[in-house]
């Protein structure tokens, strides 16, 4: 049911950002855990495929949902946004946290780290380039182009890791 005063809004949607985020934290862990110990496959890999995919999932359906009533700027603002959130507020706010609690410095594991930023890199810059070449139009054409950059991507880190990191392929 929802609170009928307002001044409870904020304190239950405090409440739900601490369950998410409770909740979000054992996912990563089981999830990084299982990757790594039953799988064999480090957590940087785990982020760029397993939890990337399952973070977008919500985000994909609700640009789906705008874009069919035809508000393909809403749908576009939505991806960018999402991301720039993750990024910004996601990895910013923990590790300022961390660093004002411990008060020491964040050592950030480098293995694959840079491969994905330019992977990153890459893909927005790809994106604008298809973007660009069909004057700024969403179509079918662009959407298969971009499924067909995500696959390429996926089948790359997948096989530069294995390339890198076990010696075969």
């Amino acid at each position: 049911t929802m609170p009928n005063r307002p001044e409870r809004l904020y304190s239950l949607f405090i409440l739900c950002c601490l369950w998410i985020g409770l909740f979000t934290y054992f996912a990563v862990d089981a999830g990084g855990r299982m990757g790594q110990c039953l799988l064999g496959i480090p957590d940087v890999v785990m982020g760029l495929i397993v939890f990337a995919a399952g973070t977008s999932v919500p985000d994909a359906m609700g640009s789906i949902a705008v874009a069919k009533d035809g508000m393909g700027d809403m749908a576009v603002a939505n991806a960018v946004g999402s991301n720039t959130f993750d990024i910004l507020l996601g990895l910013g706010l923990p590790w300022f946290l961390k660093g004002a609690i411990t008060g020491e410095p964040i050592i950030i594991p480098t293995q694959l780290l840079t491969e994905a930023i330019l992977i990153l890199a890459s893909c927005l810059f790809l994106y604008l380039c298809i973007l660009t070449a069909n004057k700024w139009i969403l179509t079918r054409l662009m959407g298969f182009l971009l499924l067909a950059l995500y696959t390429t991507v996926i089948a790359f880190i997948l096989i530069w890791y294995e390339v890198q990191y076990s010696g075969q392929l």
